[in-house]
């Protein structure tokens, strides 16, 4: 019907959508009776669409559960169904031709993926598997499924139908317990929430985390996905066309620049641009809740730093504080990770007087114990390291482990002290030396977590092209890692210097990083009166030349 008042339109015959006729006068009213009953159809399908795709979206919450996405890499099946059914929608809207159509059901699809599924995510829907409640769950279904046989029946058909018309495959599933024409979900492996005997195993709570946080990241590359879909529909409504730049009026092809289209020709393609901006923030703000999940766990497995003024800090036994974590690891009282490393910077004696002094603690044998080998027996950090998370995962937390490690450990050790009377550390040469080993140790270790499934993510993507996931280059660099140690790798170079006025021929090499990464003449002035052999007045005299 669209297509045909299209025509009538084409043909003269006057469209209430334009603002005037062939012969320029003003139109109030269509010439065509096909254009009212076009408005009243359209009424009607996004009704019945907005109704089917609410249907649709609930029931893929309520059945909720983990799904094997790459091998070992599980995610909510919201995720992915949500996708799909957005999908289809937005690819039945598009098929009618008809704009206000388009435009009112791509609002509904964009609102639900803001409240409706993003709280479902946020709260772990999902993410767990638990015997009982599938069960009771199987049977609501079955239920559901007697009670609503007719208008399960009328949406496989009106699926079906609508699915021939745009040229699906006659293939495509039928199974009316299928949310449109995909096939069920199959059931997880027992695996996955395999904690029969007790929902507090260490299992159980660890793999419902790491399908927690994938979920979050699948939901922030769907998003995405859904907005490079929208840049295409825009490119396809200009198609043909040519615009000129009002700046320096060169002419431009749509096809092979999308990011300078101005959809500026007409209402549609601005409505759709903001469309598509919409779904940009919606990843976002997803990207943002991964950040706050993953740190939420990261202090969870791995510890709070204590603050570096208490006393807990030289004690040789002290309690985690977790008290769920040390029953679960079957222990009475232990320092998570990140406290262990803290204490072992908090008891290194950094003023190394001569080379054997140096030697007896710079071996592997004695560091990688006491800093590596915590991170390495977490049993989260162990999940990222078997590659049960997604690389967007990855790359989250390793950046937050980076930043505690740097902003809480080794900074506050530098700047403030160690102990009830904060007591500054002070470095020889040869305690310089130590101290850029231990930061050297810490940084390849975070980094290696980037690299230790890059290449496997990749192939597994190349099988697995048909799902959501969208591989950025960008998330396998070590970036987000060197960017947060920036200020503890200026304080190594300014401990290892010879004397203090070389600091003049490297600060130029500093200040090409960010300018809230770069240590300030009041910080560089506290770092280098740390170091034995540097004069106060060459230190002075350096501060005040920058």
């Amino acid at each position: 019907l669209s297509r045909y008042c299209d025509f009538i339109s084409q043909c003269g015959g006057g469209d209430p959508r334009s603002s005037s006729c062939g012969d320029g006068k003003e139109m109030s009213v269509p010439h065509h009776p096909f254009f009212y009953l076009e408005q009243e159809y359209i009424g009607y399908y996004s009704t019945l669409e907005h109704a089917l795709y609410n249907t649709n979206l609930q029931r893929a919450i309520d059945i909720a559960k983990p799904v094997e996405i790459y091998d070992g890499i599980f995610v909510s099946s919201l995720v992915e169904d949500a996708f799909y059914l957005s999908k289809k929608t937005l690819e039945r809207a598009r098929s009618t031709t008809n704009d206000q159509a388009l435009l009112t059901i791509t609002n509904r699809i964009c609102e639900s993926w803001k409240d409706g599924i993003f709280d479902a995510i946020a709260s772990g829907k999902g993410s767990s598997s638990e015997p009982l409640q599938q069960q009771q769950l199987n049977q609501e279904v079955a239920t559901s499924n007697r009670d609503g046989e007719v208008l399960n029946s009328f949406t496989a058909a009106f699926l079906d139908a609508l699915d021939e018309d745009m040229g699906a495959p006659e293939t495509a599933s039928k199974d009316k317990n299928a949310i449109g024409s995909r096939t069920p979900l199959q059931t997880p492996p027992t695996s996955l929430g395999g904690a029969t005997s007790s929902s507090t195993s260490l299992d159980w709570h660890l793999k419902t985390c790491m399908c927690t946080l994938n979920s979050v990241a699948s939901a922030s590359s769907a998003c995405l996905a859904i907005s490079l879909m929208y840049q295409e529909i825009i490119i396809e409504l200009c198609q043909g066309e040519e615009i000129i730049e009002e700046n320096n009026n060169e002419t431009i092809n749509k096809e092979t620049s999308a990011a300078l289209i101005t959809p500026g020709q007409n209402a549609t393609t601005k409505m759709l641009d903001f469309t598509r901006e919409e779904w940009l923030s919606h990843s976002k703000e997803y990207s943002l809740l991964l950040s706050n999940k993953v740190r939420e766990e990261v202090t969870h497995w791995c510890g709070v730093p204590y603050h570096w003024s208490s006393s807990n800090i030289l004690m040789d036994e002290v309690s985690s504080g977790n008290r769920l974590l040390t029953k679960m690891l079957n222990i009475d009282s232990t320092l998570l990770p990140l406290q262990k490393i803290q204490k072992s910077f908090a008891k290194q004696n950094y003023n190394i007087v001569d080379a054997d002094g140096y030697y007896r603690v710079e071996s592997d044998l004695v560091l990688i114990p006491r800093l590596i080998d915590p991170l390495r027996t977490c049993p989260f950090i162990s999940q990222i390291m078997l590659q049960r998370c997604e690389q967007k995962v990855k790359v989250e937390v390793a950046s937050q482990l980076t930043a505690i490690i740097a902003d809480e450990i080794i900074l506050p050790m530098i700047f403030l002290g160690v102990g009830p009377m904060n007591t500054r550390k002070l470095f020889t040469d040869w305690g310089a030396m130590l101290f850029a080993k231990q930061v050297r140790l810490l940084q390849n270790e975070l980094c290696s977590l980037l690299h230790h499934c890059s290449e496997d993510n990749a192939e597994g993507a190349s099988s697995n092209s048909h799902q959501i996931h969208i591989s950025f280059p960008s998330q396998s660099s070590t970036a987000p890692i060197l960017s947060r140690m920036e200020r503890v790798t200026q304080v190594v170079t300014i401990l290892q210097l010879e004397k203090p006025s070389d600091w003049t021929s490297l600060r130029y090499a500093a200040a090409e990083v960010k300018e809230d990464s770069r240590l300030t003449s009041t910080e560089i002035r506290e770092v280098m009166i740390l170091r034995k052999g540097f004069s106060k007045e060459a230190v002075a005299a350096l501060c005040d030349a920058l």
